[in-house]
């Protein structure tokens, strides 16, 4: 069982991914933006929106790697700036919120076989 941040504004969507998530058996946290995404224990995947007011998904997975390097990311988005799209891609893979949620949870299961999870020093 794999502990999973899931970042979105939109708590909609934020419940959704959530529910999926957890039906594949997984500890799902969730927040509503980068600042509050921060205050929570180092996940081994963060799941985040990369247009988002205040920080943006790809700022927010750059800090949480600060304090775990081999976090693992995937960001949603239902659109966005081209050099945004672009950094995020550089980090990890990007899946477009108009897609079916299915193609998310196998996104996320396949991230999650390709290697071990990161070792996570509670601080």
């Amino acid at each position: 069982m794999a502990r999973i941040l899931v970042v979105d504004d939109d708590r909609r969507v934020l419940e959704v991914i959530r529910r999926v998530l957890q039906r594949l058996g997984h500890e799902v946290a969730t927040a509503g933006s980068g600042q509050e995404a921060l205050q929570g224990p180092a996940p081994d995947l963060l799941v985040t929106d990369i247009s988002m007011p205040g920080m943006d998904g790809v700022e927010l997975a750059q800090r949480l790697r600060e304090r775990s390097p081999g976090l693992k990311v995937a960001f949603v988005t239902g659109g966005g700036a081209p050099e945004l799209l672009e950094r995020a891609a550089s980090i990890g893979p990007v899946v477009a919120k108009e897609l079916a949620i299915d193609v998310l949870a196998k996104t996320v299961e396949q991230m999650l076989a390709s290697s071990p999870l990161c070792e996570v020093e509670e601080g």
